[in-house]
C-alpha cells in the first residue's frame, strides 16, 4: 500500500512539473530572447537550466514556507494568482525598460547602452518568478511517508522541470532559426516583456 502511494505521488510530482513548465510564460520568453540575440544552442541550454533551477528553488522554498505555516498556506491559496501576476508584470516591465535603454543611440546627453548580457539575468528571473505551488500538497503528502519518499518526489519534480524547460526552450530557439524574422531580432526583448506582462495580467485576474 505504501509503495503504491509513493508511486502515485512521484508520478504526480512529475506531472505537476511537466505541465506547469510547459506553460508559455516559462520557455517562450527564453526562446525569443535566445533567437533575437542569436545565442548558440549551448548557451540557450545553459541559461534555460539556470532559469529552471531558479524556478525549482523558488517553488521549493516558497512551498516549504507555506507548508510550515498554516495561516500562510490559506493566504497563499487565496492570493496565488495575484502574487504570481504582480511578479510577472513587474519583471516584464523591467525587461521592457532594459530593452529600450539598451538600444538608445550614443550621443550628447544619451545614456550609454546597457550591456546586452544583462538580458540573460532578467529573463531567467522572470521565468523563475512564477513558482509552482502545485507541488506543495504533493510534497506534504509524501512527507507523511518519510524522508526518502519526500526526497524522491522532490527529485522527480526537479527532473521534470529541468527537462521540460531545456527541451522546449531549445526546440523553440531552433525553430526560430529556421525562419528569417528580422523584426524578431530587433524587438525580441520587448516581445518577451509583453508576453510576461500579459500572462501576469491573466494570472492576476483569472487565478
Amino acid at each position: 500500500m505504501l509503495l503504491n502511494a509513493f508511486v502515485v505521488l512521484a508520478l504526480a510530482a512529475l506531472a505537476v512539473a511537466v505541465v506547469h513548465s510547459a506553460m508559455p510564460d516559462h520557455w517562450v520568453p527564453l526562446a525569443i530572447v535566445a533567437r533575437s540575440n542569436r545565442w548558440s544552442i549551448a548557451r540557450t541550454a545553459r541559461i534555460s537550466l539556470i532559469a529552471a533551477l531558479g524556478h525549482v528553488g523558488a517553488s521549493l522554498v516558497l512551498g516549504m514556507a507555506i507548508g510550515a505555516v498554516g495561516p500562510l498556506r490559506e493566504w497563499a491559496a487565496m492570493r496565488e494568482g495575484r502574487v504570481i501576476g504582480v511578479m510577472l508584470i513587474a519583471t516584464g516591465a523591467g525587461l521592457y525598460v532594459y530593452s529600450r535603454l539598451s538600444r538608445r543611440p550614443r550621443g550628447a546627453g544619451a545614456h550609454l547602452p546597457l550591456p546586452r548580457s544583462l538580458g540573460q539575468f532578467i529573463v531567467p528571473f522572470g521565468v523563475a518568478a512564477s513558482p509552482n505551488l502545485a507541488i506543495v500538497p504533493v510534497a506534504l503528502a509524501s512527507a507523511a511517508l518519510g524522508w526518502p519518499a519526500l526526497l524522491i518526489v522532490l527529485l522527480a519534480f526537479t527532473a521534470g522541470t529541468l527537462v521540460t524547460f531545456l527541451v522546449l526552450s531549445v526546440l523553440g530557439t531552433v525553430g526560430g532559426y529556421l525562419v528569417d524574422w528580422p523584426w524578431l531580432e530587433r524587438s525580441g526583448d520587448s516581445i518577451s516583456a509583453a508576453l510576461l506582462a500579459a500572462i501576469g495580467l491573466v494570472a492576476f485576474f483569472a487565478l
